[in-house]
């Protein structure tokens, strides 16, 4: 989700009781999805289970905070971004909370919600500088005489900062709001430059900040990535920057693979060599 603030990005991922966004609605049908193709390979000769699980993190002042911790009575505390050799990018610590219809997701989405950032300081509501990552991690597993199969698939939904932030001067930025605080929206930003420029990804930096770091795989990785990208009338700088790393993201390639047994175990072969050299 890419927009600025009041175009209606969160709303698009969060929904409302009597709107859904789209976090609740793909939850929704992922379920119906799933337990089509288990009555359907049950009538054959194969057997099928799956299992969904959430998380939801959210990034502010570069600090993470699962935003599911409160909903089951821990206490939030701040996580940190490492390079799992399973999963690549991941949030050290985080929980990911297994779901058992789409009746329980809803309910964590909505609590989930609830705990995101509502502070304010001299620079504004923190809300408007804050990314939030949704996530469903869906693990097939096949079943088919001698033969197991597993395919594992994640879903993100990303929200991220409003972007009129980028009509400004970085250093002047910096200098009058810190080193921190609107680094996810401007190291993303030049990223999308870099890959628009570089289809290869070629010396693509992504350890520009925490945000960056948690969406590799979505620019120029390992997925395939939808942009929904939010104008609203009578803002003419905030849908033209929409407008412009929208034109920008269009020329980004990315290179999805399925993630079955043996690419997952090639994947971490791959990790475990970058990681020592």
């Amino acid at each position: 989700m890419f927009g600025s603030t009041g175009s209606g990005k969160t709303h698009c991922l969060e929904g409302s009781n009597s709107d859904p966004g789209l976090a609740s609605l793909i939850g929704d049908n992922l379920f119906n999805l799933m337990e089509d193709k288990r009555f359907r390979t049950s009538t054959g000769q194969g057997n099928f289970q799956f299992q969904i699980k959430m998380r939801y993190v959210e990034i502010v002042d570069e600090e993470v905070r699962d935003l599911l911790q409160g909903s089951y009575g821990v206490s939030r505390n701040t996580l940190q971004v490492v390079l799992n050799e399973w999963e690549g990018a991941s949030v050290n610590g985080v929980q990911w909370v297994p779901m058992a219809n789409q009746h329980q997701l809803a309910d964590f989405i909505a609590n989930g919600s609830r705990n995101r950032t509502q502070k304010q300081n001299e620079f504004g509501r923190m809300s408007e500088k804050a990314t939030a990552v949704f996530s469903l991690e869906i693990t097939q597993i096949t079943e088919s005489g001698s033969d197991t199969n597993v395919l594992v698939s994640r879903l993100n939904i990303v929200d991220l900062p409003s972007c009129e932030i980028l009509n400004e001067d970085p250093e002047a930025l910096r200098v009058k709001q810190g080193s921190t605080l609107n680094r996810g929206i401007q190291a993303l930003n030049t990223l999308i430059r870099e890959l628009s420029a570089n289809q290869h990804g070629d010396n693509a930096y992504y350890e520009g900040s925490t945000v960056t770091q948690l969406l590799r795989d979505s620019f120029g990785g390992n997925s395939l990535t939808m942009g929904i990208f939010t104008v609203q009338y009578g803002d003419p700088i905030g849908s033209t920057l929409t407008l412009r790393a929208m034109k920008r993201c269009q020329a980004i390639m990315n290179f999805p693979v399925i993630n079955d047994n043996r690419t997952i175990g090639l994947l971490r072969k791959y990790r475990i060599e970058l990681a020592a050299h």
